[in-house]
Parts: C-alpha cells; structure tokens; sequence
C-alpha cells in the first residue's frame, strides 16, 4: 500500500514538474550584464526608452501573421525584437527579448520600463486544440532588463482589440490597464495585478464614451506619491440620478479601482477627451446654455483655457507655451500674450504658419548658431510639391522654424514607415522605421546634422541578403 501511494505520488508530482516545465518556455538566450533598475527611465511607454546607460527599443516591424506558429518562437525572433545598445555610443546590441512586440494598433504606444521589468505585448503564438494560432490575440508579458526571466501576465482573447493600454505602478503593485470596446461601440476598462497567480482581470469602468489614460514618459522609481498621471480618465453620459440636467461628466479613477471621482461637471457642459500629456489632461467643452466652446487643459488643481475655437487637429506643448493646431488645412501656431495662470487674462494669438493638411507628430526646441528656436515635426499629406503619389508623401518627414516658417526635409533621402510606431524624439535624436522598400528597421537621425543617420540595431542575414 506503501508503495503504491509511493509511485501515486511521484506520478503527481512529475506531472506537475513536466506541466510547470512546459509551461516556462521563456529561457533566456542569454543573461545581460548592466542595466540599473534605479535609474530614471526617460521616454518611456514610446518606441525608445532610455534606463541608465542603456536605450531599449524594437528592431525592427515584422508582420504578425501566423498561420503554422513560426512567426513568433521565443528565441527565434531577432527583426522584432526587443533590443538594446549602449546610450553614450549606441554600441553593443543585445537582444532582450526575443519576441516579436507590438502595439495592439496604438501608434503611439510602444513598451513600459518599471524598476527591474521591461513590460510590453506579443501576438499570441500558441496552437488551440484544433491547431489554428490565434495570432490576433495579445499576450501582456514582462522580461527583466537583464533578459534573465519572461512572464506571461494575461491575454486578451479578442480579434479587435486595438488598445490602448498602459502599466501603472501604484503603492508597490504593477497594474496591467486595457480598454475593450463592446459591441455598443461603447469602452469598458479593465485591470490585472501583475505578479498575482491566475489574476483575473478587474472591471473598472464600463460604458464609457471615451477614455484616456495617464502616462509618465518620465519614471522616477524615487518618487512614489500617486500622480495626475497615475490616472485612468473617462468621459461618461449622466446617469439617471444626474439628470435633468445636460451635459456629460469626465471622471478619473486609480487602476487600483479607488478614488473613482468626477473631476469635470456642472450640469450643462458637453466635454470631450483629447489627450494626456507631461500631468495635464487636454480636453474641449461645447456650452450649450451661454453658447461658448474652446480647448482646456487640466492639471491636478488647475485649469487653463487654451483657445475658444475648434480645430481639426492639435499639438499641444504645454498651457503655459501653447500649442500647435490645423484648421482647413492651414497649421497654426498659438500662444498667449501672456504668461498669467488665470485664463481669463490669457489674450490667445494664433499665427498662421503653413498651408497644408499636416499630421503632427511633435515639438522640439533647437539651438541653432546660438539661438533657441521652436520647432514642428510633422508629415504634410497634400504636398503640392511633391509629384509622388499621396501613400508616397505621407511618408515624409518634415520640420518647420515656427518664427521663420522655413520647412525643410528631415529624411532626405530615405522614407518613413507609417504602420508600425510613430516616429519619436529622444536626446538629440530622431527614432523612424523606414520603409517597406528598406525593409522597416529602425533608424535614428541627428537633429542638427541630418546626414548623420544609422540603423539602430542589427539585421537579419535573410534582409542582408535581400539588400545585396
């Protein structure tokens, strides 16, 4: 009797080691020397982050189609991968995570540096029980920065989940925060624990018109008081309870769950959420009992009225230095003639800088021969210079000199690939997937000597030998 419940246990317990065996197949290529959990992670959340002396980015845009599950085996991912080289000379490429990342359709989203932990999402690359892979899915993963451990966090099990998402640390604990859309169009956002064995996924807000997330590019692992930006921002219709008033409400609630408040109501103003950006959230309000309409941006205790007028697109540089705004086709440059914090002494001056139908990707300040001068990056879509066709002009990247209006060509002479992240700034430099015709690696290019520009990281030899 012994005996038996002896090998009845030892059959248990192998089973249990052969399906923990299976289960972590992220085995590392190799553990990375360097890397400082305790620095200050800079640009983080976009296709480039910056942690001490290392910059982590993705190689390259690889398709996520996978018909057979060969597209995306851990350690056999070097295109898509998840790279790093040293900051002071951007030497010493090492793959980190062998896995093809992606961005869920969020083309300014890209991956999250928190302490020891690279967060970011893969297309899911396991078989089901009939053998179709279910490529469309995303699984939610975390690598160390030293690529010496690999977790699985959750997958999203929907063939249109676009996003966005974000990680948030709050009180000590990693929140995975994503947003579903139902078939009402409407949002619903969820919350997963990271760390937390089989955690299921926490309904924090549902139906919900819009949603906004809070994002630090800047992480500093020192400070650990809750943020404007350690938010999770909606817009919601009034609830019977509310009404007969008009209007909407704009709430914000931690990814915890907790503090779940209306920040924006007063019973007859219809607010719309723009963007979250450097602790101030950027919304407009249409008034519909004294007939006024404009764009605000909120900080945790203030606001500011940014413009009274409507655009068809903004960039926003922050409420005390303006923004940049298109309207019919002719981009704007607005400031104030002032720098007093209440808006109702604020006089808003919109220049016009540019015809063209520009999309806006950011904001520089450059010094040249001595001087400071605010600069646009941005794509003009209706280039009537240029006798390409419109998918060939969307592709390049431009600059103008808002006091002189000069524009002039960032990449001469190679094109920008549009279907993968957008193109970043970070430290003198300007991050860009080329094109198809250069099979979509990332490169970066000197702002003050565009000549000056390199591929980031390594190619496959089958792309070396395309090339050739």
């Amino acid at each position: 009797m012994k005996k038996r419940l002896a090998l009845i246990l030892f059959v248990i317990l192998f089973a249990t080691c052969c399906l923990t065996a299976c289960k972590n197949t992220y085995k590392p290529i190799e553990k990375l020397e360097g890397g400082d959990p305790t620095a200050i992670v800079y640009s983080n959340g976009k296709s480039v982050v910056a942690q001490g002396d290392y910059i982590y980015f993705v190689n390259g845009y690889q398709d996520t189609y996978d018909s057979d599950g060969t597209n995306n085996i851990w350690g056999e991912v070097k295109k898509g991968a998840l790279c790093r080289v040293k900051a002071s000379d951007f030497s010493d490429f090492k793959i980190v995570v062998p896995k093809l990342i992606t961005m869920a359709a969020n083309l300014d989203g890209g991956f999250k540096i928190i302490d020891e932990w690279i967060y970011y999402s893969t297309p899911h690359s396991e078989k089901d029980k009939y053998g179709y892979v279910n490529y469309l899915w995303i699984d939610f993963m975390r690598t160390k920065i030293d690529g010496s451990q690999t977790e699985l966090i959750y997958t999203v099990e929907d063939d249109f989940f676009t996003g966005p998402y974000n990680y948030y640390k709050i009180n000590d604990k990693i929140y995975l925060v994503y947003v579903i859309t139902d078939s009402d169009n409407k949002l619903n956002v969820y919350s997963v624990e990271v760390g937390v064995k089989n955690a299921e996924p926490k309904n924090l807000v549902s139906k919900a018109d819009k949603v906004v997330l809070g994002d630090k590019e800047v992480y500093d692992p020192q400070n650990t008081e809750i943020q404007f930006s350690d938010y999770i921002f909606y817009q919601r219709e009034l609830l019977e309870n509310e009404k007969p008033e008009s209007g909407n409400v704009i709430c914000k609630i931690l990814p915890d769950g907790t503090d779940n408040n209306k920040i924006l109501k007063d019973g007859r103003t219809t607010y719309s959420l723009i963007e979250f950006k450097n602790e101030v959230l950027y919304f407009s309000k249409i008034d519909s009992t004294y007939n006024r309409e404009g764009i605000w941006a909120k900080m945790e205790n203030q606001e500011y009225m940014m413009t009274a007028q409507m655009y068809d697109a903004v960039e926003f540089i922050s409420p005390e230095e303006g923004m940049f705004a298109v309207l019919d086709n002719v981009l704007y440059y607005i400031t104030y003639v002032n720098s007093d914090n209440q808006y109702v002494d604020r006089e808003v001056v919109a220049t016009k800088i540019y015809d063209g139908n520009v999309n806006m990707y950011f904001s520089i300040d450059r010094t040249v021969d001595d001087k400071t001068v605010r600069e646009l990056y941005f794509v003009d879509i209706l280039d009537s210079d240029n006798e390409d066709t419109e998918e060939e002009q969307t592709k390049i990247l431009k600059r103008i000199n808002v006091e002189t209006k000069e524009v002039e060509d960032v990449i001469p002479t190679k094109m920008m690939y549009q279907g993968f992240f957008n193109p970043d700034y970070y430290d003198g430099y300007i991050f860009y997937y080329e094109s198809e015709e250069t099979a979509q690696y990332l490169y970066r290019i000197n702002i003050n000597n565009l000549e000056d520009y390199k591929i980031m990281g390594e190619q496959t030899e089958e792309d070396l030998e395309t090339e050739e």
